[in-house]
């Protein structure tokens, strides 16, 4: 089956000026530039839901930005649909735009603070109308009453203003904006990091339904794998820009094949099993903190963090490959993958 996203290479640099404290700094010509993503490459089938995680840092939300051309790559291609997303002309790609959306991070700041949530909701149906009149006014507003009670939103809440509505509410008027005009795929960049721990749950929970609802394509975006476990068919770990593993949720979160998964996964919290049993995961902290994509170290970008890194991992950088015989059906750019078990004694 055709992808309805496919990424192939994906380069995106960004220019630096003075930071005189590099003692190497990545160039391209004669500029020093920091690469945010490393030949990326993934793809998303309709329907599917791919979760992309990694520290702060990583990579993540660029990539989120720059497969929806809200960000210009340095190089690469993006195909959607079949068509190269890249090569639309500015008309042409505001006529696609309807088909994929994105929610972003912070609920309150995507938000116009001077529109009503009936306004903010209506926006992109106002935005993309083929029709005007009496007419479409009216079907509008049916159509901001339906999407505002298919993500649990009272119609009292219509004439409000962000400001007069909890964070919670405010992400699901973002999640209706983003639905507005029936895409074929959704991009939830860290759609529940700035809400409280009580209804991040009932978030993940709207996203899920939509998703089987509308036949959508996500893309969650996430530093948490426990917050990605229960919606992810597949789960791509990036790490300084590029993708260390990436494979069927199901095997990376009963066997993580990249050391840097391994201690993701072992971060999150588990019900309590016997000690050394499957059930119980072994804590691995990673020493010191992520190198700078403007300075990235020579060979594997996690050797002098990995607690397995050996001589050959910081003079060659591994490729992002199948195991021998295919193994769980993911990719993993490591020499030594599955070496550092994360279930087992603390």
């Amino acid at each position: 089956m055709t992808p309805l996203l496919e990424a192939s290479e994906l380069v995106k640099e960004f220019p630096l000026r003075g930071a005189p404290w590099t003692r190497r700094r990545r160039r391209a010509g004669n500029r020093a530039v920091a690469r945010v993503l490393d030949r990326v490459s993934l793809t998303l089938a309709r329907g599917e839901c791919l979760a992309v995680v990694g520290e702060s840092g990583s990579g993540k939300t660029t990539l989120g930005r720059a497969l929806l051309r809200l960000l210009p790559l340095t190089s690469g291609s993006i195909r959607f649909d079949g068509e190269d997303l890249l090569g639309l002309p500015a008309g042409e790609l505001r006529r696609r735009r309807r088909r994929f959306q994105m929610v972003f991070q912070d609920p309150y700041g995507s938000l116009d603070p001077r529109r009503t949530v009936a306004e903010t909701v209506a926006e992109p149906l106002v935005v993309h109308a083929t029709t005007r009149g009496a007419a479409e006014r009216s079907r509008r507003r049916a159509a901001v009453a339906d999407l505002l009670a298919a993500v649990g939103l009272a119609a009292e809440l219509a004439p409000r203003y962000p400001h007069e509505l909890s964070g919670g509410q405010r992400q699901r008027v973002a999640i209706a904006r983003a639905l507005a005009t029936a895409p074929d795929l959704l991009i939830a960049d860290e759609p529940t990091s700035a809400l409280d721990l009580s209804i991040r749950a009932q978030i993940l929970d709207l996203l899920g339904r939509q998703k089987e609802r509308l036949g959508l394509a996500l893309m969650l975006i996430a530093h948490d794998l426990g917050a990605v476990e229960r919606l992810a068919d597949r789960v791509a770990v990036l790490y300084l820009g590029r993708l260390v593993e990436i494979g069927p949720a199901s095997g990376l979160f009963a066997t993580p094949l990249h050391p840097y998964t391994a201690s993701l996964l072992s971060a999150v919290p588990t019900a309590q099993a016997p000690p050394g049993g499957r059930g119980s995961r072994r804590r691995i902290v990673l020493a010191g903190e992520p190198p700078s994509p403007a300075d990235p170290p020579s060979g594997c970008p996690f050797h002098p963090r990995c607690p397995i890194a050996r001589l050959r991992c910081a003079g060659e950088e591994p490729p992002l490959a199948a195991l021998p015989g295919g193994g769980q059906g993911s990719l993993v750019a490591c020499f030594y993958p599955g070496e550092l078990a994360v279930h087992g004694p603390p």
